[in-house]
């Protein structure tokens, strides 16, 4: 969303910032499914055979930027988004007497780092997981907490929910855990005009629109206040 500001004069901008800023607009969380159960034998695993492991990847992009939770400005002058090394996220796995939990930690190209447990199939049944990220100060794997957009001066309040993986067993191999925005991002570019001003310092409002949600497990859920 640009914002032009141009002198009676004409005169081209010739200095701009950029601001940021997430909304609480949720968007659809499809599924996607995983491998393919087993003959419907019920049968314990032997204990530490069969490691669960993670990647975390974008879905696909229907826009610019992606889905990533760090923000930065590309060679190319684009501006991009990405994975933050030391970035942790949760992933929880249910259905088919497999339920556990476990936090990852990820390396900037979204491969999985450390497991906090560590976690292996318990039997031959399919389950599904579900994962999310938050980067609330103080707890990235936040499961139930309220999110001030108010005020978003010293830094953008990150949610992420990956789809839904279902029909996955043993034999699913490494698991893609594909994330996207809960939150909607809102470019403003300010173009100078006449002003003779910093411009690196000014504040951008953005009106009526809601001013908090709730996080739980990934799901945002709006507030009821709206505001600037």
């Amino acid at each position: 969303m640009n914002i032009n500001n141009k002198s009676s004069n004409g005169m081209k901008p010739s200095r701009f910032f950029t601001a940021i800023c997430l909304l609480a607009t949720a968007l659809a969380v499809g599924s996607c499914t995983q491998g393919e159960g087993m003959d419907g034998n019920v049968q314990n695993l032997p204990e530490g055979m069969y490691p669960l492991t993670f990647t975390a990847t974008q879905g696909e992009p229907v826009a610019s930027p992606q889905t990533r939770v760090s923000d930065y400005e590309d060679t190319d002058g684009s501006h991009k988004s990405k994975w933050t090394t030391d970035d942790r996220i949760k992933v929880v796995v249910s259905e088919g007497s497999n339920d556990m939990e476990t936090i990852c930690t990820l390396a900037e190209n979204g491969n999985i780092t450390n497991y906090n447990p560590q976690l292996y199939w318990k039997t031959t049944q399919t389950s599904k997981i579900n994962a999310w990220y938050s980067n609330i100060t103080g707890q990235a794997t936040v499961t139930d907490n309220t999110v001030n957009l108010a005020d978003q001066c010293s830094g953008l309040a990150y949610v992420l929910k990956a789809e839904e993986v279902t029909g996955v067993n043993y034999k699913s191999g490494s698991i893609s855990l594909q994330f996207k925005h809960q939150l909607a991002k809102v470019r403003v570019k300010l173009v100078k005009g006449t002003y003779e001003g910093d411009l690196s310092n000014a504040t951008v409002k953005i009106n009526s629109q809601y001013t908090s949600c709730t996080v739980n497990n990934g799901v945002v859920t709006v507030g009821s206040t709206t505001g600037d």
